[in-house]
This record gives C-alpha cells, sequence and structure tokens, in this order.
C-alpha cells in the first residue's frame, strides 16, 4: 500500500511541476487568490475533491517556479471579491457568495462563466498590484474605483 501511495504521489508531483512550468513560462505576471483552504474544506460537497486536490502543494511549487525564473505572484487578499465583481462595469453582486451559481449576470449585460468573470478580475487585481503597488479593499474602495481601474487597463 505505501508503494501505491508513493507511486501517487510521484504522479501528483510531476504534474505540478509540468503545469506551474507551462504557467510560468507562458506569463510574467500570476494573480491567485489567497484561498483560506480550511474554510474550503468545511463545505462538505467539495471537501474530498479539494484535499485530493492538494491545492496548498499546487501554490507551494507554483511559488518555487515563480521564484526560480524571476515571475511576479501576487496572492490577491482573501476579501477580494473575484467572483462577485463585475469585470465589464464593476458593479459588486451579493447573490454571488452563493457558490451554486455558475453563470455571472450583470444588469450592464455582462454575462459569463463564473470562474472566468472571477479570473479577469483577477488579472485587473494584478495588474493594479504591479502598476500602483497596492490593492487598497479599505480606505473607500468602491465598485466605481474598480470600474476606472479596468477602463484604464483595458486601452
Amino acid at each position: 500500500l505505501e508503494k501505491v501511495y508513493r507511486k501517487i504521489s510521484n504522479i501528483q508531483a510531476n504534474f505540478y511541476s509540468r503545469i506551474t512550468n507551462l504557467i510560468v513560462k507562458k506569463y510574467d505576471l500570476i494573480t491567485i487568490e489567497s484561498i483560506n483552504l480550511e474554510s474550503l474544506y468545511k463545505v462538505r460537497t467539495s471537501k474530498i475533491n479539494l484535499q485530493r486536490r492538494s491545492f496548498g502543494k499546487f501554490f507551494k511549487v507554483l511559488e518555487d517556479k515563480c521564484k526560480k525564473y524571476n515571475k511576479k505572484l501576487i496572492k490577491a487578499d482573501q476579501l477580494f471579491m473575484s467572483s462577485q465583481i463585475c469585470s465589464s462595469c464593476g458593479v459588486v453582486h451579493h447573490e454571488m457568495k452563493d457558490y451554486t451559481l455558475r453563470r455571472f449576470k450583470c444588469e450592464c449585460g455582462y454575462e459569463e462563466d463564473r470562474d472566468e468573470n472571477a479570473a479577469k478580475n483577477l488579472m485587473y487585481y494584478g495588474i493594479r498590484f504591479v502598476r500602483y503597488k497596492n490593492v487598497s479593499l479599505e480606505n473607500g474602495e468602491n465598485e466605481g474605483e474598480m470600474y476606472e481601474l479596468q477602463n484604464k487597463i483595458k486601452k
């Protein structure tokens, strides 16, 4: 049984290495969410899948590769609402806290997969961090400021 676990672990390590190599070689700036894995483990439906995927190990391998190849890795604050902000107009949709909602729909007409929308918001987050050296979620940042940022980046 120990050999089987070792083999699975080696396969997983190889996979993480290959995937992170692809990511790091393709992008100079990588933004990821600072996910509270413990709170996600408490969600019954995703507990087994998240533990099997070992996100913590993946993030560590990615971080190490970014250092090795001198790439910028930004960890978005846990309070950043990447899946709740419309990546087109910047309006916050608090109903998207419900993980069962898979389509993001906004009054501005923008509609996309929840994860695609979140990925765009993380991209904007990373670019803002690099340009302005911080992303303040306190001190009165609101949807309008994020929308202005997105318009600047799109130009």
